[in-house]
């Protein structure tokens, strides 16, 4: 099995470039090595993938996680927790995400190894990412998780439901929240590849994961310089990523456009 980080100094000649033709693919190497330092380049995306879907499924799951407790409680209350909710939601989406992101990053992954005791460096590194992500991208998923809720919330099976005296926690998990997977789901697959482009520009400005462990990001962040001598090693990250990102939204629209009958109308 390749190792990502296994050095391979004899491919490399002297001007830091892989010997051979396309970045010095071969059996051993399928997409080349990395330009100066000879690095396996599949086994170095292939982790880096894997790191950057982690990071930004823990995120979509996070926001989807709070945007839906939230978003039922909205929609089923007549009274101040509507209210407090939504003006929660504008104060959120009021603040600059990218620009919360750089300016926290020091003092919240300060916090989150001598607080919380997250080891530095990768560790912190991701969990600050996935909670920021998270916590700015619940918003979207209160406010339409609140939009269905309140056309179930008039339903007859919610009246005979409060009938029977069932109480809020089982109207709202047990009534509620089996009505609402279809638009779970599809929110889930639509944000999730926006937060792997996040993670990928966040990885870029050295805020989530740093090298030599990587991720799409910060390879395509090494990869610039190297994008007129090696071009395959440029291409084969930025390539994916974007085939990750048509990929997953194509898939989201497929799932609203099967589970929602009112979109072919």
């Amino acid at each position: 099995m390749l190792d990502p980080f296994t050095t391979h100094q004899k491919l490399i000649n002297d001007n830091g470039l892989p010997i051979g033709a396309f970045g010095g693919i071969s059996w051993a190497h399928p997409l080349g090595i990395e330009p100066g330092i000879g690095r396996d380049t599949l086994s170095r995306i292939w982790l880096g993938l894997a790191l950057s879907l982690f990071i930004s499924a823990a995120a979509a799951v996070f926001s989807v996680v709070v945007g839906v407790v939230l978003g039922i409680i909205a929609g089923m209350s007549r009274r101040w927790a509507d209210t407090l909710i939504g003006r929660l939601v504008d104060l959120v989406l009021c603040f600059p995400q990218t620009l919360m992101l750089l300016a926290l990053s020091g003092v919240l992954i300060g916090w989150l190894t001598g607080t919380l005791k997250i080891p530095a460096g990768d560790p912190a590194q991701a969990t600050y990412v996935i909670l920021v992500l998270g916590i700015f991208g619940w918003p979207s998923v209160t406010r339409i998780i609140r939009g269905q809720v309140l056309s179930l919330r008039e339903r007859e099976f919610i009246d005979a439901a409060r009938l029977l005296g069932a109480g809020n926690g089982r109207l709202y998990f047990k009534e509620v929240l089996p009505n609402l997977w279809a638009p779970i789901l599809v929110q889930f697959t639509l944000i999730l590849p926006a937060y792997v482009s996040a993670e990928a520009a966040l990885s870029y400005l050295g805020i989530s994961i740093l090298p030599p462990t990587p991720t799409l990001g910060n390879i395509l962040k090494g990869s610039l310089g190297y994008a007129s001598g090696d071009f395959l090693f440029f291409i084969a990250p930025a390539f994916l990523l974007v085939l990750i990102v048509v990929s997953f939204n194509l898939l989201g629209d497929g799932l609203r456009d099967a589970l929602d009958p009112r979109s072919s109308r």
